[in-house]
C-alpha cells in the first residue's frame, strides 16, 4: 500500500465507538449482495453491494477496537483494501489471500474531488465505476477471479469473522450476554 496514513496515536474504544461499530456492522449486512447479477447494471449493483458490505465490516471492527471515526473518515474512506490493511495490521486475524484478492478488487479507483459523490451515512462515497467489469463494447461483463457465489461466501465469513472478534451479533442470531 503506497498511500497509508501514519496510524491513529491512540486508539480509545469508547462506547459511542463500539455503538458506531455496530451501527456499521448491521449496515453491512443490509448492503450484502443477495441477488444474482443479470445484467451489467446487476453486475454494477452487486459489485457496489459488495464492496460497501466489505468497507463497512472492516470499519466496524476498526471502530470497536478504538479507532477514531474522524480518522477513518479522512484517511481510509471507501476503500476497503485499506480498511483490510489496518483491520490485519490490528489483529484482525483474517488473513486469507482469497478475501485479500477480492477486496482489492472491490476497491475503486476514484479521485475525491470528481462529481458523482453521495452520503452514506457519515462518510462520503464516489459512485463507483466499475470499469474492470467490462470488455471491449462496454456491455460484456469481463472474466472475474470470483463467481458471484464466491463473492458471497468470502464476505459472509469475513463479517462472520468480524462478529466474533468484535461480540457484534449477526442479524440471524442473539447477542452474546
Amino acid at each position: 500500500m503506497t498511500d497509508l496514513a501514519p496510524d491513529p496515536i491512540l486508539l480509545r474504544p469508547t462506547p459511542e465507538a463500539r455503538a458506531l461499530g455496530r451501527y456499521r456492522y448491521e449496515r453491512a449486512y443490509r448492503f450484502f449482495p443477495h441477488r444474482e447479477p443479470r445484467s451489467v447494471h446487476g453486475y454494477r449493483r452487486f459489485f457496489r453491494d459488495a464492496g460497501m458490505t466489505a468497507n463497512l465490516g472492516l470499519l466496524s471492527f476498526l471502530n470497536a477496537i478504538g479507532f477514531d471515526n474522524d480518522w477513518c473518515v479522512r484517511n481510509i474512506g471507501c476503500r476497503p483494501a485499506l480498511a483490510l490493511h489496518y483491520a490485519s495490521r490490528y489483529g484482525l486475524g483474517h488473513d486469507r489471500p482469497d478475501t485479500e484478492r477480492l477486496v482489492h478488487l472491490l476497491s475503486p479507483l476514484w479521485n475525491a474531488g470528481r462529481p458523482g459523490m453521495m452520503a452514506l451515512g457519515d462518510l462520503l462515497c464516489p459512485v463507483w465505476l466499475w470499469k474492470r467489469l467490462h470488455q471491449g463494447d462496454g456491455n460484456t461483463p469481463a472474466p472475474l477471479d470470483f463467481s458471484p457465489v464466491q463473492i458471497r461466501v468470502l464476505l459472509s465469513d469475513m463479517l462472520r469473522h468480524i462478529g466474533l472478534a468484535t461480540g457484534y451479533a449477526t442479524p440471524d442470531q442473539e447477542p452474546a450476554s
